[in-house]
């Protein structure tokens, strides 16, 4: 069975937000952020052991030796693997729809997933249902190119290990944002450092997410044009649901605290590090407590991610 793409916990409430790995948990959880790339061997429950791979990753045909290095050297027991992911060509987009449910509803985004792909060759995808405000269906699509993620199960199954989940970073934003404080209806806006790239989630504190978007490049490279693009994903928010960010943004990982000010400079929020830790292997270690198959939506047939 081909893995499910998960982005976020459906309806999840603040205070279901994800917050131990599950006590019966067994999984080699890898977050692979562009070119850096780390495991967590988990067995039940427990951490037991992790690994960076000291040099850049490019490209999916390296996997199989990665992973099979990243088993050796974890000393993991176990045969679940579960990926987060940050890929150029793993991509978000806002498409609405006549009211639809089922099949027919598999239909109307298998042929929008067609249209809307950025690269050649049959596209992965999976949906999630979005807030709207004009009596049609909203969702966030996400595509990524169906034969990477197949490079991706096989190198899995050549090591006997089966790829049981894989979800891009803003599924793990959003669980983070839930622990923010504030009221539920509040829409928050949490970009990230993701290794080369900025995630982003603009959603409310009830775990309902309104927009999903990749930036190009981080603070740490070029904090204003960063910035200018900040401002440009909150107009666009504005412009789509009718709602404004909250007095701040939130920013997280490596540089976020020390390029807060000039990034605040040239935006009309106060930008504030988030309050959650930015340890080494966070990524890895959250990606495992998010359950494959507990987000908003599922793939249709195994013919999908």
């Amino acid at each position: 069975m081909a893995p499910k793409l998960l982005y976020s916990i459906k309806s999840a409430g603040r205070s279901q937000a994800v917050s131990a790995i599950p006590p019966n948990l067994t999984t080699l959880s890898i977050s692979w952020l562009n070119k850096q790339f780390k495991a967590v061997a988990i067995h039940r429950g427990a951490i037991e052991g992790t690994w960076e791979s000291p040099e850049a990753i490019e490209g999916t045909s390296h996997f199989e030796n990665l992973i099979r290095e990243a088993a050796q050297r974890t000393r993991y027991r176990g045969q679940s693997v579960t990926l987060v992911l940050a890929h150029p060509r793993l991509v978000h987009q806002l498409v609405d729809f006549p009211p639809a449910k089922g099949m027919t509803l598999s239909k109307l985004i298998q042929r929008q997933a067609s249209q809307q792909k950025f690269f050649v060759g049959e596209a992965a995808w999976a949906y999630e249902s979005s807030p709207s405000n004009k009596g049609n269906q909203r969702v966030i699509l996400h595509l990524f190119p169906r034969i990477l993620l197949n490079q991706l199960m096989q190198a899995c199954r050549k090591n006997n290990l089966h790829l049981v989940s894989v979800m891009p970073p803003s599924a793990v934003l959003t669980q983070q944002m839930i622990q923010f404080p504030g009221e539920r209806d509040e829409v928050e806006l949490l970009a990230a450092e993701t290794a080369g790239s900025t995630s982003l989630v603009i959603g409310r504190n009830d775990g309902k997410t309104l927009l999903v978007r990749t930036l190009p490049g981080t603070w740490n490279e070029d904090p204003e044009r960063l910035a200018l693009d900040l401002n440009r994903t909150i107009l666009f928010a504005s412009q789509q649901y009718g709602v404004n960010v909250r007095k701040e943004i939130w920013v997280f990982g490596p540089g976020s605290k020390e390029h807060a000010e000039t990034m605040q400079q040239r935006l009309e929020l106060l930008v504030k590090a988030s309050p959650v830790d930015d340890t080494p292997y966070y990524w890895a270690t959250e990606a495992a407590k998010i359950r494959p198959g507990s987000g908003p939506f599922t793939w249709p047939s195994c013919s999908r991610i």
